[in-house]
């Protein structure tokens, strides 16, 4: 039992980083994680457009939007990447989106990300958990950046000729 504490708090020690990050993406979805939500914010959809733009909703006037600026992911990134991977899921090449207007590029719109590095998750999980987990990613990726870049600094590995200029 004292060898297994031991263990434990070497563990500790040496990954707290790694854990402290984990456990900051983790209190900030736990509604995503506990309550099973889709890190998605459709909700614009029923406020936004008609015919529900004019329904009160059980309220003194309609739903307000306060934030329009949201409503890209629901109206144009997820459908985009989603399209996109249901193609390559199928193997065909995503190179046309035949349901915008006459048609448009799908492969060269870079907001469709069919090959992002972190869309294997697709492959393995459903297409809204893999969503959320693909969103999870991208925090924890964001927080282990600045780390690496700080440890490049520190041991001096970052350093070219170029940043040596005035």
């Amino acid at each position: 039992m004292k060898d297994l504490k031991k263990q434990f708090g070497i563990i500790i020690k040496k990954y707290w980083p790694f854990l402290a990050i984990l456990f900051v993406v983790l209190v900030f979805f736990w509604k995503v994680i506990a309550l099973n939500k889709v890190l998605l914010p459709a909700d614009n959809i029923v406020g936004r457009y008609y015919p529900w733009l004019d329904y009160a909703w059980d309220y003194s006037e309609a739903v307000q939007i306060k934030n329009p600026i949201v409503e890209d992911p629901v109206l144009f990134s997820f459908p985009l990447h989603m399209l996109g991977l249901d193609l390559v899921k199928s193997f065909r090449l995503p190179l046309w989106n035949s349901f915008s207007f006459a048609g448009a590029p799908l492969l060269a719109n870079f907001q469709s990300s069919v090959f992002s590095f972190t869309n294997f998750v697709y492959l393995i999980f459903d297409n809204l958990t893999a969503w959320n987990i693909e969103l999870f990613s991208f925090w924890g990726q964001s927080m282990l950046k600045p780390r690496r870049f700080l440890i490049d600094v520190i041991t001096l590995r970052s350093f070219s000729p170029g940043s040596l200029m005035p």
